[in-house]
């Protein structure tokens, strides 16, 4: 599996934590 690049990766996995923080918050 290709890593992508720094940057797309972070803004992915802060939009992955956004919705798990939502989840937790509920």
């Amino acid at each position: 599996m290709q890593m992508p690049n720094q940057k797309d990766w972070c803004r992915e996995n802060k939009k992955i934590l956004n919705v798990y923080n939502g989840i937790l918050v509920i």
